[in-house]
């Protein structure tokens, strides 16, 4: 696979903070996630700053309320200089340190019920976007960095307080993000002890992209196509997933998803994401997984009401 992270330079490209200029619709953001199936519980903590310069951050708790439902904590508006990097990313609650010397993060946040703390290691290089066949789509981003991972930690959820040593997931993204231009986009990952999987599949200004990646038997390559069976419940989020996806080294990986917590997430007043946090199966290897869906709200009233 075409890596332009490969090298010091590509790490640095992946942890810096980029020249977004100052428009409406200019954002950076970093996201690391992971789940545990075994304790119905997900964990993704997203932080992002704005052309504005106005940072802030969410932190989702997947089933972390004593019902299993989510828990989300919110904080925008937070101002931040041009010299703050994300070697020293602290906003409220969260503290993360992303360092371009090294590919592992540490990062902490504390909730009104929940909290978290964990490092996260890459498991390969940084797969960018714009080493896919088409690019990285520019109403999606400027580039776009993801990256399968080792993720080490605590997670304390009222009175349950769990050790964990699982896979996770990390991406990093910077430029315009227009949501309102996105006609409907599949973002997923999956990862076991030995695999790792993540597509992207988006449409949006009358185009077409897959980006992505499949990790197994030590070997990492481009998704070239993907396939999708997909199983809705009545309110029209993914229950079931199963994605057979085939890379550039012409092997056939098939993944298996169900859904243990959900949650709709308005990103913009035309815009919502609907999320599943999934106990996946990578070829008969279990582990966890991720599965965003991308619809303009009127298309989702319009389905729910047939």
């Amino acid at each position: 696979m075409s890596d332009p992270s490969d090298g010091h330079d590509g790490l640095r490209r992946s942890h810096v903070r980029h020249d977004i200029g100052s428009g409406e619709l200019a954002r950076e953001s970093l996201l690391f996630m992971f789940q545990l199936p075994e304790h119905g519980l997900g964990v993704s903590v997203y932080t992002w700053v704005k052309g504005s310069g106005n940072a802030g951050y969410a932190i989702f708790f997947y089933g972390g309320r004593p019902d299993g439902s989510t828990l989300l904590e919110h904080t925008d508006g937070i101002a931040v200089g041009d010299d703050v990097g994300f070697d020293r990313w602290k906003l409220g609650k969260l503290d993360l340190s992303l360092s371009p010397a090294s590919d592992t993060a540490t990062i902490s946040v504390t909730g009104s019920e929940c909290a978290v703390e964990f490092t996260f290691e890459g498991r390969h290089a940084p797969y960018f976007y714009s080493s896919s066949p088409g690019g990285c789509p520019q109403f999606f981003a400027t580039d776009r960095v993801e990256q399968s991972g080792r993720v080490r930690g605590r997670l304390t959820c009222g009175d349950r307080v769990i050790d964990f040593d699982t896979q996770g997931h990390h991406d990093h993204s910077w430029g315009t993000r227009d949501w309102a231009g996105i006609q409907h986009y599949k973002w997923f990952e999956a990862t076991t002890p030995t695999a790792a999987v993540h597509v992207l599949d988006i449409a949006g200004f009358g185009e077409h992209h897959v980006a992505g990646y499949v990790l197994k038997d030590s070997e990492i390559a481009e998704v070239r196509r993907v396939s999708w069976d997909v199983d809705y419940g009545a309110d029209f989020v993914h229950e079931k997933v199963r994605l057979t996806a085939v890379d550039a080294l012409d092997r056939e990986t098939v993944v298996d998803g169900t859904a243990f917590a959900k949650f709709p997430f308005p990103v913009d007043t035309h815009t919502t994401l609907l999320d599943s946090v999934l106990e996946v199966s990578i070829e008969r290897e279990s582990g966890g997984g991720f599965a965003d869906w991308c619809w303009p709200q009127v298309y989702l009233d319009h389905i729910r009401s047939r």
